[in-house]
């Protein structure tokens, strides 16, 4: 994770994946995926709200995307 990554000194963004979409009609057009996972909706919500890198990437993204999905969950599989 980038330096600007951090919050009361630490970084709290737990796991980053991104990647393009196979061609498949799941990608329903969508050219790049990614999950950001954070420890406690505490750290997402400041993330979205107060990070500068995350800033910086929204701005990005606005300025190049044609369509957005961006869903909130909880993992709710349970380990076997």
């Amino acid at each position: 994770m980038p330096p600007k990554v951090i919050k009361d000194g630490k970084p709290y963004v737990r796991l980053v994946t991104v990647g393009r979409p196979k061609p498949d009609q799941r990608a329903q057009g969508f050219t790049v995926a990614a999950v950001s996972r954070f420890d406690n909706s505490e750290d997402m919500v400041y993330y979205d709200n107060e990070c500068l890198c995350h800033a910086e990437l929204k701005s990005f993204a606005k300025s190049v995307h044609e369509g957005l999905v961006m869903v909130y969950f909880d993992n709710e599989l349970l380990s076997i």
